[in-house]
Formats: structure tokens, C-alpha cells, sequence
């Protein structure tokens, strides 16, 4: 017997086997193929898709931090504005208590010159007053004791 023996049966089911993949092929295969190629190209399109996604992404992203640099170079700018403004303000206000002190300074050297004028004149006053009533009574202790010797010399007088 040979190895291989065609027979009408093996003849019949090679014939049937090449209907089916006629069949399939018709049936299947297309369709099959048209859902794949479809899907192939969905999803080379959300490929696309999530490529420009990344891409915008990565533009707002660079975006963002040109932006926050941009913010904190203005924030930067705004502390050493305020800093310099305090410090301006400092100044002045030093040179605006520098002056008042000064004012009160001389204001107090004028009132104390003042007292001491009027110090000076109520002591003069007061010298004077002394001097004058020293000078009453010397001239009154004088004239008395001149009246006295006078007295004396008169009682003397008219006694020898």
C-alpha cells in the first residue's frame, strides 16, 4: 500500500475544505479584516490624538513655568519695592523726630532761658528790696543814733 492513498473520500473532503475556506475567506476574512483595519486606524488616530495631547501639555506646562518665573521676578521686584519704600519711610521719619527733638531742644533752652531771665530780674528785684530796707534801717538806726548823740550833746549842753 502507499503511503499516501487518494481515495474518494479524502478527494470529497479536500473539496469541502477548500469551499469552507472559500466561505471564510468571503464571510470572514473581509469582515474580519475590515474591523481590524478599522481599529488599526482608531487607534492610530488616538495615537494622534494623545501625541497632540502631550504635546499641548508639554507647551502649557513650559507655559506655566514661564509664567511662575515671570511671577516670582515680579514678586521679587514688589518685596525690594516695599523694602526700599520702608526703608524711605524709616528715613524720614527718623529726620521728622531728629527735627521735632531739635525743636523741643530749643524750645526747651528758650523757656529755660526765659525762667532764668525772669529768675534774675525777681532776684534783682528782691536784692533791690533788701538793699532798700537795709538802707531804711541804717538810715534809721543812723538817725537814731544821731538823734541820740544829739540828745546827749543838747542834755550835755544845758547842763554845764
Amino acid at each position: 500500500m502507499p503511503a499516501v492513498s487518494i481515495d474518494a473520500n479524502l478527494f470529497w473532503q479536500i473539496i469541502n475544505f477548500l469551499i469552507l475556506v472559500v466561505i471564510f475567506k468571503k464571510k470572514f476574512f473581509k469582515p474580519m479584516g475590515e474591523f481590524l483595519e478599522k481599529r488599526k486606524e482608531m487607534i492610530k488616530s488616538e495615537v494622534e490624538a494623545a501625541q497632540l495631547d502631550k504635546e499641548a501639555a508639554n507647551k502649557t506646562k513650559k507655559e506655566a513655568e514661564v509664567a511662575l518665573k515671570e511671577a516670582k521676578s515680579e514678586a521679587n521686584k514688589i518685596l525690594v519695592e516695599a523694602e526700599r519704600k520702608a526703608e524711605d519711610r524709616r528715613d524720614s521719619i527718623l529726620k521728622e523726630t531728629h527735627a521735632q527733638r531739635e525743636k523741643m531742644i530749643k524750645s526747651g533752652e528758650a523757656e529755660v532761658e526765659k525762667l532764668k531771665d525772669s529768675a534774675r530780674k525777681d532776684l534783682e528785684k528782691y536784692a533791690r528790696n533788701i538793699a532798700a530796707e537795709l538802707a531804711e534801717e541804717i538810715i534809721a538806726t543812723k538817725t537814731a543814733v544821731q538823734l541820740a548823740d544829739e540828745a546827749i550833746d543838747r542834755v550835755g549842753e544845758g547842763l554845764w
